[in-house]
């Protein structure tokens, strides 16, 4: 008798979740990187915005987290058509995102907060 493999073990299943887990953790993370490495490197303790942090040195981080968010929207698919269609448009959005200026400015450290 052959056993029938677990829908769970079917290795492009287990990408998928793969795929989805790295959206989230990239998600997830990329606040706490850029204000730590802010804070760390110039001495950043807060901005106004997320997307403030484009302007100082944690830029690359920045746009890196936000590049590969938009692939992996991007190349995710969903169970369902509109899934897929919301996903399609929102990885290209998200990677062009990065080039609008939102007017924010970096608020520099107060005497004695270093």
């Amino acid at each position: 008798m052959n056993a029938q493999p677990l829908p769970l073990d079917n290795e492009y299943i287990i990408s998928y979740f793969k795929l989805r887990g790295a959206i989230g953790v990239l998600g997830l993370l990329m606040p706490i990187l850029v204000r730590l490495g802010a804070w760390w490197r110039e001495g950043i303790l807060s901005n106004e915005s997320i997307s403030a942090y484009y302007y100082t040195s944690m830029r690359d981080v920045f746009v890196g987290i936000m590049v590969a968010t938009g692939v992996f929207l991007f190349c995710y698919r969903g169970p369902d058509r509109q899934d897929n269609i919301l996903t399609n448009i929102a990885g290209p959005v998200l990677d062009r995102y990065r080039t609008i200026s939102d007017g924010a400015t970096v608020r520099p450290p107060h005497p004695g907060e270093i």
